[in-house]
């Protein structure tokens, strides 16, 4: 019962920034062996690796995964998190941003990668893409967002790059309003709805 409170409490959490773990000495790795699984060029070049799984097939053991960010001079690795089990490279935001999707067996979030200072912001839950490229206010639609009230549902948004909630999506069947959708502690400073306003659930 206490291991799943902690995680329901988890995956209602829908804002935290964080310094992310890096391994910053230039042209070092992580010291594994490592394959590269996907590779994003932008601002700067974002590379997902994964440590080479053990050969025994009877024994499940889920690889490391890193990212790496190559940018002229500067070459450093951030390691998965702390309480997810892996991670992907979805998009560029703008030039100082990447959106990363984390995830665990049972639960995926998404979070920006801030290529400036190095920080980790966790936005909200599901998964993220990019629905407005303007460098200056760049908009995020998360999909399968996990809400709790009674019952598990699945609603959508739109944030900012900081996890700001602009706008809750309506859907073609069920609805809850916003009240009682958002997570405590969420950040609505930037909310264009009035809190009764009815957001699209699914089960």
């Amino acid at each position: 019962m206490m291991k799943y409170c902690i995680l329901l409490a988890f995956l209602l959490v829908t804002q935290n920034a964080y310094t992310a773990a890096l391994l910053s000495h230039e042209n070092s790795d992580p010291g594994v062996e490592l394959t590269i699984r996907k590779m994003l060029s932008g601002p700067v070049v974002a590379s997902i690796h994964a440590s080479v799984e053990a050969p025994n097939e009877n024994l499940y053991e889920p690889s490391e995964i890193y990212l790496s960010v190559e940018d002229g001079n500067r070459s450093w690795w951030v390691h998965t998190p702390d309480h997810f089990d892996s991670m992907d490279i979805v998009q560029f935001t703008n030039s100082s941003h990447l959106l990363i999707v984390l995830s665990t067996p049972t639960s995926t979030s998404t979070a920006t990668l801030d290529l400036d200072d190095r920080t980790l912001s966790l936005i909200g839950s599901g998964i993220g893409e990019v629905i407005s490229f303007n460098p200056e206010d760049p908009l995020i639609r998360l999909n399968g967002q996990r809400g709790y009230s009674g019952e598990v549902f699945l609603y959508s948004s739109i944030t900012d790059i900081k996890g700001r909630v602009i706008e809750f999506l309506a859907g073609d069947g069920n609805c809850r309003p916003v009240s009682e959708v958002v997570a405590e502690g969420a950040d609505l400073s930037r909310l264009q709805q009035s809190m009764d306003y009815c957001v699209g659930v699914s089960q």
